[in-house]
């Protein structure tokens, strides 16, 4: 009796360590392997597009640092987590652009060869692959790069339309970026619920309203964006969905203008972040129309021109002076106090209410004359006016099939200016 006891204590713990060191294989595995949660899909899956191809060199450890906070940070059993990194590397044989897998202990690196991040094949690619291997209920994008807003200006005196992600891969001189259209057709029919601007002046309503088919919440700055080395905000972005994986686009997006606001003192240079959510943004469009209508059918030019001289411009710190976008509703705001015209007062009123419609979420930072500057969004519109620029800015589709468009406001303002 006793011996059958020892056989069958035997036969357990046997058992017990087959299973455990099976477990142990499993769990390897699982944490080493395209399906790292066992399961499908994931709650999220959080895609990183870094683009460190700058013509600036002394960019570099930034954009590596934040490769690193996102690779280190790891993913979970319901987050996925990938990234692609092109560092700087103009003119050197050696770089590469890398792509990563992220796993709840550890992460996968390929060296897949040069990349052009401004190339809308790079993007497309990225995403699929990324959702191929962590499929999800929820995909979130962020681009992190230079960006230039709507139009990208070229010295001295020429521009193209703008966009971020530029890479230099053959020369300082030489760029390319990922404009609107190609952004559209990289992240088209995706399923991308949060789309997220980490680069500079991308808030504006063209490029937002361009995308409003693309993707549900667009995160960004109508402001230049500080672009420093590992200060958590990755991490504490990835950690914020690990810890509640069921968070909804738009509450994720609130987190991460919570976060980004966090991790800039008060005292530091002006800033801001906001969250638009995209649902019938179409819209918007209707109604700054017939605000631009009613300021030309009664002559309210003059209006106009003082708001523009004194409504706050963006992209004003770093060294980097555009003067080519303003906040849409300090705008409106302004005009209607030069205007003293009760009918655009009440039209003023209902157009701000309904742009705030579309931004769940605002925050700024910095300077304390900055902070009723910042409510949202941007719109176009240089402090002269020039022949090259405003032939382009009527190619983007914010212009397009459109009776009276902000394009045609600004040409019969600067029209009205002619004395």
């Amino acid at each position: 009796m006793v011996k059958n006891k020892s056989k069958i204590w035997a036969i357990f713990l046997f058992c017990t360590i087959i299973i455990g060191f099976g477990s142990v294989q499993i769990y390897l595995k699982l944490t080493n392997n395209e399906a790292a949660n066992g399961k499908d899909p994931y709650n999220w899956t959080i895609m990183y597009y870094i683009c460190g191809d700058d013509s600036n060199y002394f960019k570099e450890p930034d954009f590596y640092s934040h490769k690193e906070s996102v690779i280190n940070t790891h993913g979970s059993f319901d987050v996925g987590l990938t990234c692609l990194y092109d560092g700087y590397g103009y003119n050197d044989l050696t770089s590469s652009t890398y792509r990563y897998l992220v796993y709840p202990t550890t992460y996968s690196e390929l060296d897949i060869g040069e990349k052009n991040m401004g190339n809308q094949s790079t993007l497309e690619d990225f995403i699929i692959y990324s959702q191929s291997q962590f499929p999800a209920t929820n995909y979130a994008l962020i681009i992190n790069g230079h960006g230039s807003g709507v139009m990208h200006e070229l010295p001295p005196d020429d521009c193209e339309v703008g966009g971020c992600s530029f890479d230099h891969s053959q020369s300082p001189d030489h760029h390319d970026f990922l404009n609107s259209s190609e952004i559209i057709n990289a992240i088209g029919g995706k399923n991308i619920n949060l789309l997220f601007f980490h680069s500079c002046v991308m808030g504006g309503i063209e490029f937002l309203y361009d995308l409003k088919d693309s993707v549900d919440f667009i995160v960004a700055s109508e402001e230049t964006t500080y672009l420093d080395d590992d200060d958590g905000t990755f991490s504490d972005i990835i950690n914020e969905v690990k810890e509640n994986p069921q968070i909804s686009a738009e509450e994720f997006g609130k987190e991460i203008v919570k976060i980004y606001k966090d991790s800039h003192p008060s005292y530091f240079l002006k800033g801001t972040m906001s969250l638009i959510k995209t649902n019938s943004f179409s819209l918007i469009r209707d109604k700054i129309s017939d605000f631009c209508n009613y300021i030309k059918d009664n002559d309210l030019f003059y209006a106009v021109e003082f708001s523009r001289t004194n409504t706050y411009q963006m992209g004003t710190q770093y060294g980097y002076t555009t003067h080519k976008y303003v906040d849409l509703i300090s705008f409106i705001e302004d005009t209607k106090g030069y205007a003293h015209d009760i009918d655009l007062d009440e039209q003023s009123d209902e157009l701000i209410s309904f742009i705030n419609n579309y931004i769940s979420y605002n925050a700024y930072w910095g300077l304390l004359d900055s902070h009723s500057h910042y409510n949202g969004m941007s719109i176009y519109f240089p402090e002269f006016e020039n022949q090259t620029f405003l032939p382009l800015y009527d190619s983007i589709e914010w212009n397009l099939n459109y009776s009276y468009s902000w394009h045609d406001f600004l040409v019969d303002y600067y029209n009205s200016l002619i004395y």
